[in-house]
């Protein structure tokens, strides 16, 4: 009988162990599934984060140009709007005076596109 209740406690014990091994095998492949998808969504993220990046990069270098541009434009509004002043109040200096001025406004050496 002692014999009887060995052999039935190492069959308990071996399945036990087994059931151990078993739930120990399923937990170590879950968290390799889960550090997998996690690798796999960091590499998405850095790959979204390398675009954004690239995308505020051609911004900035967008606005740079802009603001270069708004000066070229500030200079040429400044040149075709300048105060042409008159000699004299002849009629004839005057409309040389609003000849110049027109000449000015729309032929300008800076190029107002």
């Amino acid at each position: 009988m002692f014999e009887y209740l060995k052999l039935k406690f190492l069959i308990a014990a071996i399945l036990v162990l087994l059931a151990l091994f078993g739930a120990l095998e399923l937990y170590v492949s879950h968290q390799i599934k889960t550090g997998i998808k996690a690798g796999l969504e960091l590499e998405g993220l850095k790959n979204a984060l390398a675009s954004q990046n690239q995308a505020l990069a051609k911004k900035s270098l967008d606005t740079q140009s802009y603001l270069k541009s708004m000066l070229a434009k500030k200079e040429s509004v400044s040149t075709k709007y300048k105060t042409i002043y008159v000699q004299d109040k002849s009629c004839t200096s005057q409309l040389e005076g609003v000849k110049n001025a027109l000449d000015l406004f729309y032929h300008s050496s800076i190029d107002s596109t």
